[in-house]
């Protein structure tokens, strides 16, 4: 399985269009599981779709 590291440049791109509220990339401790647990890497993201008009 490749391993994919996801930056906040890259998923600018992926998710083009969005206005990014806040938009961090950062170092927390993460528990989403049994086997996932501990410190890791996190982008973190709150963003709205632009008015039109």
């Amino acid at each position: 399985m490749a391993e994919m590291t996801m930056v906040l440049a890259t998923l600018d791109d992926e998710i083009a269009g969005l206005v990014f509220e806040v938009a961090r990339e950062c170092e927390r401790e993460v528990f989403e599981g049994r086997y996932h647990q501990g410190r890791g890497h996190v982008v973190q993201i709150v963003g709205r779709k632009p008015a039109e008009g």
